[in-house]
Order: C-alpha cells, then sequence, then structure tokens
C-alpha cells in the first residue's frame, strides 16, 4: 500500500480540529464501513465527528447503520475547524448536495478508485487497494494503533462487500489475506460479516433478480450480457428488494462473459448505468468517458436521458471496446440494438 500523506497525519493528530466525514450517493458497503471505522477510532481519540451521506440506503445490509448518519452537515457547524474527509468518492459529483454544503472547509478524500476527477486539497488515493475500508485499516496501524473489535467487524464488512466475498481479488495480493487475517485477530468474523451480506433477503427481491436474469440479452458471441430494470419495476418490487450484486454475480458467472452492462431507470429520463468486467476490458474507463468512474473492473455512471438512449449509445462503446479485444467476436452490426 502507499505512504499515508504526512499532511493527513498531522491533520489526525491535531486535537483542535473536527472532521465530517462524507461518503458517496447510494452508499454501498466500503462507503458505509469506512466512514463508520474511521469515524469510531478518530472518536476514542477524543476527536469530534460528524457521520453524513447524502443516501439513500438502498441496501438490505446496510439498514442497521442508517441511524448513525445525518443527510446534511449541520448548518451551525464552524467550517474553519472542521475538516471534511471524503471517502471512496473519485469525482466531488458523486457527493451529492453535500457538495453544495461544505463552504469553506478544508477537504481531504480517502478513495482507491482507479479513474475521476481529481478534487480536495489533500488526496490519499490508492488504486491497489481493494476497498476504502482496507486503507483505514492501513492508517489506523500506521499511527500506531490496532481497531477495537467492532470497528474490525466494519472494515472486514467493507471489504468483503466491495470485493463480492473476495471472489474479485487478483493474484499476487498475498497482503491482503494477510490483512484479513488480522482483522480476524482482533475480534472480526467473516462468518458474521457473510451472514449480513447475502442473509435477510425477502421472497421479492428473488422474484425481481429472476425477472432481470430472464430478460438479459448477449451479444458478441456472449462475451456482453445486457439488462435492465425499468421504474415499473420499481413500483411493483419496491426499492428494498433491488440487489445489483447478486445480479452481477450471477451474469458474470455465465460461460464467455467479459462485460455485464446493467441499466436502471431510476426516475423518468434519468438512469444508472452499472458496467462489470471479468477479466480484460477497462470498464473504469468507459464510465470515465460519460461522466462516471469506477475501477477497471467495476464502474458506473449517471444518465440524462431515456433508458432506449442509454442503451443504444453505451452499448455501442462496449462493443466498440470488446472489438478491440476480439474483431472477430463482435461484429459491428450488433452494435445497434
Amino acid at each position: 500500500m502507499i505512504e499515508i500523506p504526512p499532511q493527513l497525519r498531522d491533520l489526525l493528530r491535531d486535537g483542535k480540529a473536527g472532521f465530517v466525514l462524507i461518503g458517496h450517493s447510494e452508499p454501498d458497503g466500503d462507503c458505509i464501513g469506512s466512514q463508520l471505522a474511521l469515524g469510531r477510532y478518530l472518536e476514542r481519540k477524543g476527536r469530534r465527528v460528524t457521520l453524513v451521506s447524502p443516501g439513500p440506503f438502498q441496501r438490505v445490509e446496510l439498514e442497521p447503520y442508517r441511524k448513525h448518519f445525518s443527510l446534511h452537515i449541520p448548518e451551525n457547524i464552524d467550517r474553519k475547524n472542521n475538516i471534511a474527509l471524503v471517502l471512496d468518492c473519485s469525482t466531488l459529483e458523486r457527493i451529492g448536495h453535500l457538495a453544495g454544503e461544505l463552504g469553506d472547509m478544508k477537504v481531504v478524500v480517502i478513495d482507491h478508485h482507479s479513474s475521476g476527477q481529481s478534487f480536495g486539497d489533500i488526496r490519499y488515493i490508492d488504486s491497489s487497494s481493494p476497498s476504502v475500508t482496507l486503507m483505514i485499516l492501513h492508517l489506523i496501524e500506521t499511527m500506531g494503533d490496532t481497531p477495537t473489535p467492532e470497528e474490525a467487524q466494519i472494515l472486514l464488512f467493507g471489504l468483503a462487500t466491495d470485493t463480492g466475498f473476495f471472489r474479485h481479488i487478483e493474484a499476487d495480493r498475498r497482503w491482503v489475506f494477510e490483512s484479513i487475517g488480522r482483522l480476524s485477530d482482533y475480534g472480526a468474523s467473516p462468518k458474521e460479516v457473510f451472514r449480513a451480506m447475502y442473509g435477510g433477503r425477502s421472497l421479492p427481491s428473488r422474484q425481481l433478480l429472476g425477472l432481470l436474469l430472464n430478460r438479459t440479452s448477449s451479444f458478441c458471441e456472449g462475451r456482453v450480457l445486457f439488462t435492465y430494470e425499468t421504474l415499473e419495476d420499481l413500483a411493483t418490487y419496491g426499492i428494498e428488494n433491488r440487489d445489483s450484486d447478486v445480479l452481477y454475480q450471477q451474469l458474470q458467472g455465465v460461460t464467455d462473459c467479459e462485460v455485464v452492462v446493467f441499466i436502471r431507470e431510476e426516475e423518468p429520463n434519468l438512469c444508472s448505468v452499472g458496467l462489470r468486467s471479468s477479466s480484460v476490458v477497462d470498464v473504469g474507463s468507459i464510465a470515465l468517458s460519460f461522466g462516471g468512474g469506477g475501477h477497471a473492473r467495476a464502474a458506473g455512471f449517471t444518465w440524462k436521458g431515456s433508458r432506449h438512449d442509454a442503451e443504444k449509445t453505451v452499448l455501442e462503446v462496449v462493443f466498440k471496446t470488446v472489438r478491440k479485444e476480439n474483431p472477430a467476436g463482435c461484429p459491428p452490426e450488433e452494435a445497434t440494438t
């Protein structure tokens, strides 16, 4: 892992400063886990901490943590004596309405995404790390401390959710599993993390998953799989029954699949686009070209317009990218839907 900027270590040791920990919109386990664990560490070191998230909390596994977060930065907070720690965000736009609430606060960015747009006064970016929660563990240990059992559990939860319970970790990552071993020594339970990630699902959530799998289309000799979710689906099944992580897991397990494209209608003329790659295609670069960001293997962005326009435009770009890797495997005529 890369060295932590000395300026960041000095700020965390400053007993006078307060900290506002901010995560991205539609938070995931790594985002929430890094905020909670770092916040609790700072609090036990005597620092003032405020946890803020733009929400919404759409994931079942995050519901127990919702109560710890405010939707807004408190209006009466002293912005000159509080530092904003923005976690797991590759672009300022990812924190939604909170970007307009920062005022003149000093901004520190802690992130592991390989693409995005640079912002912040101090940046601690490590694209080699599979999760921000692992960076927080490194930070705590570098400060000469160890996480409490509760903090260790949260850190392992964030790492596990961002790696699909470690199935996305590449070769030559022994140090990641050594970190997992230390988290276990500190009191984290992989068994409980797995239960939190995959348990407690409703029957309607599995029915929605079946619907999305059933409407999946295959292109480029099976190398590109595409599916979508409509506003009608949202009205029928509810936002609480969305489970895109398992959807990606199921589709990426299909023989020959290289890229999964998932377009979800969020509002009229507003869609979220998720991209996943199995091994070759850099979907982070594709997302960046549309104003989004992420990793080489997992990325996304927001599309302003109809789902049908998003489908046509995004698939054309994906087909073009896949065709570079295998010209014979994605005929040009498949570039329209």
